[in-house]
């Protein structure tokens, strides 16, 4: 549905801004349209506008745009700049998704190879290992440390293998459920992942630029603070950065301005880093507030692009340490018993 999603909102944008009708338009995209569920929800889009609606609030109730980008288009149907906002709504949203396909596509790779390793470990330990260790049982001496480990794994998976591998695996599986994925306990995992360098970096530029320019954007096209903190709660798929938000958007209603909003929750440097904190705090006073979250949000956009063309040759080191050891730990406890046993025979 994604896919036809992104389809649907870039030609409804373009036959906007060729001044057809939008009811017409809706029409005639549905006519390309071939999933039940996107089809389901251009319908409700149908019968909103046929009823008198607007198309934010037919979108909203569709359910194809999130709550951010439904007040920018409300707010481009008040000032009559409707196509504009439309198109700066699509190109966003295009913009999120490429960042998003190299955050997942930098992963998969370091995620393939770490899996084929603990694969090859576990094949390893089990069928190979039990045959070698056979011969250097009747040896008869000391058998170095780390072929005593490698022995009791393999005479372990051996016995409960067949029980253990798979068990593993749904643990593992469970517990990513649970800690990255479950609504009331995936903020466990996210406190992870801002507790690990490069994917807390990730996070917080990503977080940052989405920040600077939705704020930037809602505050500049005449939405309030309040308001536009409502977005941000939306806009986020982070618990902890939603909790954030909340309790600025609290420390706001009652009186604060922005910059203490902030910096009243205890741990915002998590968040926002001081000297952004301080920009902001410049922004209000001098009443260009919109500007500076807009600045920011550029500036962190550069940043997470960057990052995230990089992100695979700076997780490369890492693999190659974690294989490396692994492979070092097979080598020394396969090669120190054969090298007894050719001391022993010369």
């Amino acid at each position: 549905m994604a896919k036809e999603n992104e389809f649907f909102l870039e030609n409804l944008s373009i036959l906007m801004r060729s001044s057809l009708p939008i009811r017409e338009a809706v029409s005639t995209l549905k006519e390309e349209i071939h999933g039940k569920k996107m089809r389901h929800a251009i319908a409700i889009i149908e019968q909103e506008i046929d009823a008198g609606g607007k198309i934010s609030t037919a979108l909203q109730k569709s359910k194809l745009l999130s709550d951010r980008y439904v007040a920018l288009l409300r707010l481009g149907e008040e000032t009559g700049e409707l196509q504009k906002q439309m198109a700066l709504v699509v190109d966003e949203q295009k913009k999120e998704q490429a960042l998003h396909s190299k955050i997942r596509g930098a992963l998969i790779y370091p995620a393939i190879v770490i899996f084929i390793t603990i694969c090859v470990g576990i094949f390893t330990m089990w069928y190979i290992f039990p045959r070698l260790t056979a011969v250097f049982a009747q040896n008869g001496g000391e058998l170095p440390i780390t072929t005593r480990m490698i022995i009791a794994m393999g005479n372990f998976l051996t016995e409960w293998g067949v029980i253990v591998v798979p068990g593993g695996f749904a643990l593992t599986a469970i517990l990513i459920y649970f800690g990255f994925i479950y609504p009331k306990t995936r903020s466990v995992g996210e406190r992870l992942l801002l507790h690990t360098p490069v994917m807390r970096a990730i996070i917080q530029d990503l977080e940052l630029a989405r920040f600077g320019y939705v704020m930037g954007s809602l505050l500049r096209a005449g939405i309030s603070v309040p308001q536009a903190l409502i977005s941000m709660q939306d806009s986020t798929t982070f618990v902890l950065y939603k909790r954030f938000y909340a309790e600025m958007y609290n420390k706001v209603t009652e009186g604060a301005s922005l910059y203490k909003a902030i910096t009243l929750y205890p741990t915002y440097q998590q968040f926002v880093p001081s000297y952004l904190a301080r920009l902001i705090s410049a922004g209000e006073m001098s009443g260009s507030l919109s500007e500076t979250l807009s600045d920011i949000g550029e500036m962190f956009e550069v940043k997470t692009q960057n990052i995230t063309q990089n992100l695979s040759v700076m997780l490369e080191p890492i693999i190659i340490v974690v294989v490396g050891l692994a492979v070092a730990f097979l080598a020394v406890a396969i090669i120190s018993p054969i090298y007894g046993l050719t001391t022993q025979i010369n």
